[in-house]
């Protein structure tokens, strides 16, 4: 069987983010509801309005928005990586009965900054579809068996990838310990700075981004120039989730 995920790793061995990280990070947390998941889908094409998830089209809005905000070199390579669940999905093969352990993998997709920029919103789009969609149990035991011979890879920290994992499905927001269901539930932190949890709360969904101080300003203004001010509003308003 061929090492899918090897070969994937060789693939994206080129120049990822020849960017200065040592800049200060600060991070922001940005938050949409349904008028502004309106407004986003409207920058597709109709026939493509129906064809994708909110997860999927809020990654590939915000992956095109940060590669710009970056201002990386045309030709540096940037990267979008998103956990799949393995658990109930039909491409891989059933987990043995009673297994509780960790079940995901973390596929990626690369595409060189200018032209992810530069590509309408579908060619984002397009790719966070493609990564998820790798996962299979080939891929899977390709993973699996890369892991076993040379060991856990190791994330690359650079603000040029991205990484995130949706917690909008995992019912947080309906615990209740006897004082309430939370006004907040979802992860406020990570120790990978270019990390993403997506999480829900009623109708909003919450998305925490890492970024260099300068990058996040124009980050910032090239998100509401597209979608308005609603983002930045306090998710006390009613935030239902984090990406």
């Amino acid at each position: 069987m061929p090492d899918l995920f090897q070969e994937t790793e060789k693939r994206k061995s080129g120049s990822v983010g020849a960017m200065d990280d040592t800049e200060k990070k600060i991070q922001k947390a940005f938050f949409f509801g349904p008028e502004e998941m309106r407004t986003i889908r409207k920058h597709l094409p109709p026939h493509l309005h129906k064809t994708c998830s909110s997860y999927e089209l809020l990654c590939a809005f915000i992956w095109r928005c940060r590669t710009s905000s970056l201002q990386l070199d045309a030709d540096d390579i940037v990267r979008f990586s998103s956990t799949v669940s393995i658990r109930g999905n039909d491409r891989c093969v059933p987990l043995p009965f009673g297994y509780y352990g960790n079940s995901f993998a973390v596929p990626a997709v690369i595409s060189k900054a200018k032209v992810l920029c530069e590509s309408p919103l579908e060619y984002a789009l397009k790719l966070v579809k493609e990564a998820r969609e790798k996962l299979n149990e080939e891929y899977v035991r390709s993973v699996t068996d890369l892991m076993v011979i040379k060991g856990r890879p190791k994330f690359v920290g650079s603000s040029a990838n991205w990484l995130v994992a949706n917690t909008m499905r995992t019912g947080l927001e309906k615990v209740d310990f006897g004082w309430g269901v939370p006004v907040f539930a979802g992860v406020m932190s990570t120790p990978i700075n270019p990390t993403s949890t997506f999480s829900r709360l009623r109708d909003v969904i919450a998305v925490p981004l890492w970024l260099p101080s300068s990058a996040m300003s124009r980050f910032q203004k090239e998100v509401q120039r597209l979608v308005g001010d609603g983002c930045l509003n306090d998710a006390t308003a009613g935030m239902r989730s984090m990406l």
